[in-house]
């Protein structure tokens, strides 16, 4: 994430007409505070942003509202490089030397410590949400899933938050792991681990965070970033923005620092907007709409549970789906009397179109682990007519096509077997191949009852497969057809 703040065209021509007459050779004010702002928000050169801040506060006599603005943005560099004590004198002395510049002063109010005020949590141990990604044509494309319980950590009660992303396919998909102290909000340790991005831990105080990254190679790589004041941690914030107390009009600035990416730190800006109705699976909400400067939006419901109704970023829509607590749940397709049961703790959606009346899929994600398992049903029709003729020459199918995409593709010894499932005959088989390096598996359960192919099968890393295989067990006779 990252943030991005645009000086108004008409603010520059105003300076720029304001200072025209400055000599040739002396950078004026407005030309000062503009080189401040790009090398703030475009180079990342925080060192020299500063100078230029500076230099426009010592004409500030002259130029009290550009004065104002550098010592906010003097403010901000400090804050951003972790110099917090330096950063709360420089707000201090924006709001003690320039009271008249009052959109300033209370952006510089809020920048001081304890002006972020978060209310109680208004979850309960054990809440599970789950937001389906959609792209704009509606497509389903996989979840964003929440997930927070009460604990304990070294005496403290803790939350422990976690959240899962996950995209069809399993090859780009993420966990993370926040704890956080229930009475002061603040991180006590991270983990985060995602696909293509790697896998990094992270141990929280007020003074410094040290993250641990492990390398492509297996290696681990430490590095200490220390810091004047508390930070929050990046994912919290799935959970953050409710604790918010959000009304119309509300704006406030979020400290936090990400720790897998090094722990830089990240000024996440927020607002207010409006207030509009959303329609999501699980009802219709009031919500706020909580716009950022990182290009993401939130929708957080005007109840006392302050749901996240909706989320957009990226060009992807995330929509409230379900609402389920740490337990079992069963689902349903009416259209193709269909059921299974998700195992407690894991997050789910359904991928199929509302109007496909020929199949219908669910899907199934694994909290803390890269491992979703999917259940489908689709009219025998849908399969080639060497699949239709039976679910072993259904597997047989499955075996030739991980052959021809994977030249190291094995069914694995004493896998392929005779099972019952859905109140039909049917067979079960584990194929191990390697793929990006890793070495993987994917197992299918295959049926047929009356015009229906069922099929139960889940992809993900082999040692995490030889873990789970009891877990793929239960929901496969879980499956039930109507």
């Amino acid at each position: 994430m990252k943030t991005c703040v645009k000086l108004a065209a008409s603010e520059v021509v105003t300076t720029m007409l304001m200072f025209a007459s400055f000599p040739a050779n002396a950078a004026s004010p407005a030309e000062a505070l503009e080189k401040g702002i790009y090398n703030e928000e475009t180079t990342g050169n925080l060192d020299e942003a500063i100078k230029h801040y500076r230099q426009v506060l010592s004409d500030a006599l002259k130029t009290e509202g550009l004065a104002a603005q550098a010592q906010y943005r003097l403010g901000r560099c400090l804050n951003k490089q972790g110099k917090k004590k330096a950063a709360v004198e420089a707000f201090k002395t924006l709001i003690r030397k320039y009271p008249d510049q009052k959109e300033l002063v209370a952006k510089a109010q809020e920048m001081l410590p304890g002006q972020l005020k978060l209310l109680p949590a208004p979850w309960k141990s054990g809440e599970r949400l789950t937001l389906t990604m959609m792209l704009p044509g509606g497509q389903r494309i996989g979840i964003i899933g929440c997930a927070v319980k009460a604990g304990k950590r070294d005496g403290k009660d803790v939350w422990e938050m976690g959240v899962r992303r996950y995209i069809a396919g399993g090859m780009n998909s993420g966990v993370s792991t926040v704890i956080i102290d229930q009475k002061t909000n603040r991180p006590i340790e991270t983990l985060w681990d995602h696909t293509l991005l790697g896998r990094s831990t992270a141990k929280w105080s007020d003074s410094k965070v040290v993250i641990t990254k492990t390398t492509r190679d297996g290696k681990l790589e430490t590095t200490t970033v220390e810091f004047d004041s508390p930070f929050y941690s990046n994912d919290q914030w799935m959970f953050g923005f409710r604790q918010l107390p959000l009304k119309m009009g509300y704006k406030t600035e979020v400290p936090v620092r990400v720790s897998f990416t090094g722990g830089n730190a990240i000024g996440i800006e927020v607002e207010v907007t409006k207030k509009e109705k959303i329609t999501t699976p699980v009802g219709t909400f009031d919500c706020f709409k909580v716009e950022t400067n990182i290009g993401q939006t939130f929708w957080i419901s005007d109840t006392p549970e302050r749901y996240m109704a909706k989320f957009e970023g990226g060009g992807v829509e995330a929509l409230l789906t379900s609402i389920d607590h740490d337990k079992p749940v069963k689902l349903w397709n009416e259209k193709l009397k269909v059921a299974a049961t998700v195992p407690a703790g894991w997050f789910h959606y359904a991928s199929s179109s509302a109007n496909d009346e020929a199949s219908g899929e669910f899907r199934l994600i694994a909290p803390d682990k890269f491992l979703a398992a999917s259940v489908k049903v689709r009219k025998k029709t849908l399969l080639s007519s060497d699949e239709r003729e039976s679910p072993d020459a259904w597997a047989d199918s499955l075996i030739q096509t991980s052959k021809d995409a994977f030249k190291n593709s094995n069914v694995r010894k004493d896998s392929r077997k005779a099972v019952q499932f859905a109140g039909a005959d049917g067979v079960t088989l584990a194929i191990d191949y390697k793929a990006t390096g890793r070495n993987r598996t994917s197992a299918a359960a295959l049926a047929f009852k009356g015009e229906l192919a069922i099929e139960v099968e889940v992809s993900c890393e082999a040692d995490v497969y030889n873990k789970s295989v009891n877990t793929f067990d239960e929901i496969r006779k879980s499956v039930t057809v109507d």
